[in-house]
């Protein structure tokens, strides 16, 4: 929860009540958009109010209520090959291309 807070509100608008949340906003990071789930995984992405895009400057706290949109990985995707594919298509819709 507090790596989502992290990413929807910005650091230092929320009060962790511990550091774990830092190792999975470290990996996001590092991973990002090349990051592929496991079959048996989940694949998360939040969306951005065109407010925010159109305001670059506004501090995240006050973006307004960002929704997350949770995908689990089916088992059919892997076994037919069909993962990056399909994460290659989903990367450009949420990227507006």
């Amino acid at each position: 929860q507090e790596a989502i807070w992290y990413y929807t509100m910005g650091e230092g608008y929320f009060e962790p009540q511990t550091r774990e949340y830092l190792e999975l906003v470290e990996a996001a990071e590092m991973y990002g958009e090349n990051y592929i789930p496991p079959c048996d995984g989940k694949l998360f992405a939040f969306a951005m109010t065109r407010a925010a895009e159109d305001i670059p400057d506004l501090p995240a706290c006050k973006i307004g209520q960002p929704f997350i949109v949770e995908l689990p990985i089916p088992q059919w995707m892997c076994e037919f090959g069909l993962l990056e594919r399909f994460l290659t298509e989903f990367y450009k819709i949420i990227k507006g291309n």
